[in-house]
C-alpha cells in the first residue's frame, strides 16, 4: 500500500500477490481481477485518508544522488 502500484512494473515483482498465492500462475484470470479491483478500492481509500494527515511533499519519490 505504501508503494501505490509504482513496484508492480518493476522486475523484481513478478506476484503483487504473493500473499494470496505463492505461484501467480495458479491464479484465474477472473480471480485476479477481483484482486486488482479490491487492491484499487482500498487503495483509494488509504490514499484518500494520507492526503488528509500528511502534506503531499512528504511522499513524493526521493530521487537518487550519485
Amino acid at each position: 500500500m505504501l508503494l501505490d502500484t509504482r513496484v508492480w512494473g518493476q522486475k523484481y515483482i513478478t506476484n503483487p500477490f504473493c500473499y494470496i498465492e505463492k505461484d501467480i500462475t495458479l491464479i484465474k484470470d477472473d480471480e485476479l481481477k477481483h484482486f486488482k479491483k479490491h487492491f484499487y478500492i482500498n487503495l483509494r481509500k488509504y490514499q484518500a485518508f494520507r492526503d488528509q494527515c500528511v502534506k503531499p511533499e512528504a511522499y513524493l519519490p526521493i530521487e537518487e544522488i550519485n
